[in-house]
């Protein structure tokens, strides 16, 4: 099992410069071909994540060039539709979360990376992450509307594209609910397989939520 940090964040190194960017996909995708031919791996690779990584989990499974080693995903309180059942709008409403994830983000991006991981480059490259750092809600706020900003990371559109079966789950108290039923509905309409769960938790996985 590896637990990747996107570049710019946690311990890795790089810039990032808004959610779900091409050069993150790109990175995820790399990261499975890395996987795939560890001497460890039979050359088969899951991916799962929560929130965030489920959302990014969803892209890479569409991806025109999603990985062949990609051999399934797991995606636990993530969404499909980044415009108008994301924490930004809904119904074509602002919504509070909009300024309230940016700044989140602003507060945690601006996190140092561990020493004891990434030895005495981390004063360097934390300056650097700080120097390239933005404010996430001024590219949010400047579409307000269902454009292409929020069509490239949507996969509601792109279910044709998921090569791979997909077991989607929420929280009945979680913001993502509607997804499961939504990308269940259009994998399953086009033959493609998909399971999901709904449980009584919130934004968590199952084992935690209460």
């Amino acid at each position: 099992c590896f637990r990747v940090d996107l570049q710019g964040s946690g311990d890795s190194g790089g810039v990032i410069t808004d959610e779900y960017t091409d050069e993150e996909i790109a990175y995820c995708m790399q990261v499975i071909r890395q996987i795939a031919s560890h001497p460890w791996c039979d050359g088969n690779v899951g991916m799962m994540g929560i929130s965030w990584g489920g959302i990014n989990t969803l892209m890479v499974a569409s991806h025109v060039d999603c990985p062949p080693e990609l051999k399934a995903v797991i995606v636990a309180c993530g969404n499909d539709d980044r415009y108008g059942d994301d924490c930004h709008y809904m119904g074509g409403a602002m919504m509070h979360d909009n300024h309230e994830w940016a700044s989140y983000m602003w507060a945690w991006l601006a996190q140092p990376p561990d020493p004891a991981v990434v030895g005495r480059r981390w004063k360097r490259q934390w300056g650097h992450r700080l120097g390239k750092a933005d404010f996430w809600f001024r590219h949010w706020a400047s579409h307000a509307t269902r454009d292409s900003y929020w069509q490239r990371a949507s996969v509601r559109d792109q279910y044709d594209r998921i090569k791979v079966p997909v077991y989607i789950l929420s929280g009945w108290e979680d913001g993502y609910k509607n997804p499961v039923d939504r990308v269940l509905r259009g994998l399953n309409a086009l033959g493609k397989p998909a399971v999901g769960m709904l449980g009584p938790w919130g934004h968590s996985y199952p084992f935690n939520g209460v």
